[in-house]
């Protein structure tokens, strides 16, 4: 067994793709060494050549390991990267000074591999959880800030940030319209940050940014510190039609992001994009009934909406004035059908015209 063959599986998972023809063709290297060092004459260079470059090429898959876990919470990305470098690169497998090191080693390398895969399928779960108590708050809740409120607390607890915020597109800066995590002083010095800044160019390119202290805006660095905030995940908020704003996640010490993770925040923040619009095209209904009521109501003519069964059901102003307390229309002599929809009755008035007497036929004949 070729202890090395784990390291092209290891990069695949922390998605160092670039680095799998490397650490192959370093592997071939190393599987001729120890072909040599096992069938060819006893040669100690050889032999050192062949435990070095395996001891390399798993080192190097220990270090993005090690890279990836931090910040993760999860203990066997911590215990698999240490038996990488404890495996002995060793193609006859002659036996070590202490007895059971390998056993063991192979023991803590499952464990650690175990570990591994049950934290992933625990965080591929609590992801789908928090995408359905978003959709589901989204679908129930009547106001927007309180929704925003309820998408915010999920991404936070998700994540394990010290605070988020959303930022909404307003002209030519971004304006904070609901936080969780942040001081009241620090929400408020860092309010409206011009939209010509790496959040607003991240809102732009509809990009998930992370922003390291030095990518930040100076006055957002300064306030954010003090809250035990290392850097910052820019998601943007973006429909098919226009561009929203930007939720920021502001998370502590260091962590590298793979497209999983950035692919999970887009999902969130699309969901967040979908009410917004849904928010926008019910205000635009409702102005829209308020105009057409507004110019219903100026018509000085009368105006009435009745139903299949010539019932009143609306009447503009200048029929309300004249105090008729009718509540049906005349039926015509020729009924409507069954299914037809409702009208819009229009009824003008014209004043009474004077009465004027009609000749007899019989006055028109010449005598």
């Amino acid at each position: 067994m070729f202890q090395h063959c784990h390291s092209p599986s290891v990069l695949r998972y922390v998605h160092q793709r670039k680095l799998i023809s490397y650490t192959t063709a370093a592997s071939g290297i190393v599987l001729v060494l120890g072909i040599l060092s096992a069938v060819g004459p006893s040669n100690t260079s050889i032999m050192w050549a062949f435990r070095g470059s395996s001891f390399l090429v798993l080192a190097l898959a220990a270090a993005h390991l090690v890279h990836f876990a931090l910040g993760r919470h999860n203990i066997g990305h911590w215990i698999l990267a240490i038996n990488l470098l404890l495996l002995r690169p060793d193609i006859i497998r002659r036996p070590h000074g202490i007895a059971g090191y390998d056993i063991l080693i192979d023991l803590l390398l499952g464990m650690g591999v175990m570990l591994v895969v049950l934290d992933d399928s625990r965080v591929q779960v609590a992801r789908l959880d928090v995408l359905n108590t978003i959709t589901h708050e989204i679908a129930g809740a009547a106001q927007f800030g309180p929704m925003v409120e309820i998408v915010l607390a999920e991404l936070k607890r998700i994540t394990r940030a010290k605070a988020v915020w959303f930022r909404t597109l307003e002209g030519g800066t971004l304006s904070i319209t609901v936080q969780i995590g942040l001081s009241p002083q620090a929400a408020e010095e860092i309010q409206k940050i011009s939209a010509d800044t790496p959040a607003g160019r991240a809102l732009e390119d509809g990009t998930v940014r992370v922003l390291r202290s030095p990518d930040m805006v100076p006055e957002v660095r300064e306030r954010v510190a003090p809250e035990g905030i290392r850097h910052l995940l820019v998601v943007p908020v973006q429909s098919k039609s226009s561009k929203i704003g930007v939720v920021i996640l502001g998370m502590p010490g260091y962590r590298a992001y793979t497209e999983n993770d950035k692919n999970f925040l887009k999902a969130a923040a699309k969901q967040l994009a979908l009410a917004a619009e849904n928010r926008g095209l019910v205000q635009q209904l409702v102005r829209s009934r308020n105009e057409w009521a507004s110019t219903f109501n100026s018509i000085p003519d009368f105006i009435l909406v009745h139903d299949q069964e010539y019932r009143i059901l609306r009447a503009n102003r200048a029929l309300g004035r004249t105090g008729s307390r009718a509540r049906t229309v005349a039926s015509p002599k020729r009924r409507q059908p069954a299914n037809t929809i409702p009208v819009l009755a229009v009824t003008p008035w014209f004043p009474p015209q004077p009465m004027r007497a009609r000749r007899s036929p019989k006055a028109l004949r010449f005598t």
